[in-house]
């Protein structure tokens, strides 16, 4: 089943009323269905909304009679700034303004203001594994900030919401996150999510086998580092850029960039992108031999490598997207076969 909502469209405002009159009907539709196994949400709304709508979908999940047989949610979540002003409070003040314009019908059925941090941690705790079914997950978001980020940033206690939600799902293994877009802090609320009072969050991680990152610019060491250590059970990795962000992201990290991945002991496949130089790229060589390195350090499960990134020839990159796949199962270079596929003919691959 999917479900798509908008309160804005293509840049021109519809009346708010209307669109919170559709937003109702929408999450009441929920209660038809019995047993659900996907469910996808899709909205277009104001960044000072997002909180609260998030919130009002979820609550109709938990209290769904589908709730024992959901295995799959998604949502993808496209919001368009509605605050202009950069102080303190002015997301809530935004919300309160659109919410008293509504009519007493649609007051009565959505939240009177942004949800404080205490009233979500009282939603999930009350709720606390009530998607029993729940196996996998996909957040697609313009405004979220990475599982990997540090808890106590300005940007993961404003926007590190979403990640409460894994909260209500014990079974939960699979887990895709694409964001579009760093968080914008013009729709800055009073409260903060208090993310580090809540280990609940980290064990959820800790439960993740398998993660899939699309994200627009790449992290350095130390968020390589979180993310082995929040998700230590993972046995398939997938970090992909933005395919607009391939030429932007950081030169010189090098393969030391990937060192801490050797502390994932049980990863079975892993997909990166690919290292990138001033002068050029990482070369195939040299990643082959980090293959053998990770399986030296005890990732003795690794059997598939993929790197992903953009061509570079005669000292300068190309438009052209390769993917290097290593397949092996020892450490010696030998025990690694490279292939390759992408944008270019095979005759112009060998000069990477």
């Amino acid at each position: 089943m999917e479900l798509y909502w908008t309160n804005y469209q293509y840049g021109m405002d519809l009346r708010v009323e209307l669109a919170y009159t559709n937003l109702r009907k929408s999450i009441s539709t929920l209660k038809l269905f019995t047993s659900l196994k996907r469910l996808r949400i899709f909205l277009r709304i104001k960044s000072s909304t997002e909180k609260a709508t998030y919130l009002d979908f979820l609550k109709a999940i938990v209290t769904s009679k589908f709730r024992g047989t959901l295995e799959h949610l998604e949502f993808r979540i496209d919001t368009k700034t509605d605050c202009s002003q950069y102080t303190e409070g002015a997301g809530d003040d935004r919300y309160r303004e659109i919410y008293s314009g509504l009519s007493t019908q649609n007051q009565g059925f959505f939240s009177a203001q942004i949800p404080s941090s205490d009233e979500l941690n009282r939603f999930m705790a009350a709720n606390s594994q009530c998607l029993p079914a729940l196996k996998s997950a996909r957040f697609t978001v313009d405004n979220a900030p990475l599982p990997m980020d540090n808890f106590e940033s300005k940007t993961f206690q404003q926007y590190g919401f979403h990640y409460k939600s894994l909260m209500l799902a014990p079974k939960l293994r699979d887990l895709h996150i694409s964001i579009t877009k760093i968080p914008d802090d013009t729709c800055i609320t009073n409260d903060a999510i208090k993310i580090e009072s809540c280990p609940e969050i980290l064990h959820a991680f800790s439960q993740i086998t398998t993660l899939r990152l699309e994200i627009p610019s790449l992290p350095d060491s130390i968020g390589i580092q979180r993310l082995v250590e929040r998700f230590p059970n993972l046995k398939d990795l997938e970090i992909q850029l933005n395919s607009n962000r391939l030429w932007s992201y950081e030169k010189d990290e090098n393969l030391h960039l990937y060192d801490e991945i050797g502390n994932l002991n049980k990863l079975e496949m892993l997909a990166l992108p690919w290292p990138r130089l001033t002068r050029g790229s990482v070369s195939p060589n040299a990643l082959r031999e980090l293959c053998c390195w990770w399986r030296m350090e005890g990732l003795d499960r690794l059997g598939a490598v993929t790197f992903t990134g953009i061509k570079c020839a005669a000292g300068s990159f190309q438009d052209i997207q390769l993917h290097l796949y290593f397949v092996g199962t020892g450490t010696q270079e030998g025990d690694w076969n490279l292939g390759m596929f992408g944008d270019s003919h095979d005759a112009d691959w060998m000069d990477v």
